[in-house]
């Protein structure tokens, strides 16, 4: 299930440049949305492309901020950093069950702290 918080971040107007994974959906029923589920699959792999990253801060630096910049031609504000961390809380809690312990949550945490900080160096640099 993708976390309700999600929704906002993932508008119509964002998941419409998705089309192809849009095909039957009932926009109303977005926690069924299946290009809401591959869209919130981009951010968990950006989260572990940044885990494998962290060994070349060199690489990995430029590309997040890149990532973060190409962000302004999606309208996203800088708000939706943090709801997005927090979605995907609830969706690793809910995804992993008893396995999500405090360490798990707390490393996910940092990356994706790192990331966002990263990403939204980029976003404020391009608008």
């Amino acid at each position: 299930a993708i976390a309700p918080q999600s929704k906002c971040v993932f508008p119509p107007e964002v998941r419409e440049r998705y089309r192809e994974w849009l095909v039957g959906e009932d926009p109303e029923n977005l926690m069924e949305s299946h290009g809401l589920k591959n869209l919130f699959s981009k951010v968990v792999n950006a989260v572990g492309c940044t885990v494998t990253g962290l060994r070349d801060l060199g690489k990995l630096v430029p590309m997040l901020t890149k990532l973060g910049a190409r962000h302004i031609s999606y309208n996203v504000q800088e708000g939706y950093w943090d709801i997005l961390g927090k979605a995907l809380d609830v969706t690793l809690q809910d995804i992993l069950g008893e396995a999500y312990t405090m360490e798990v949550r707390r490393d996910w945490q940092l990356v994706y702290s790192f990331m966002s900080a990263v990403m939204l160096e980029g976003f404020r640099k391009a608008k």
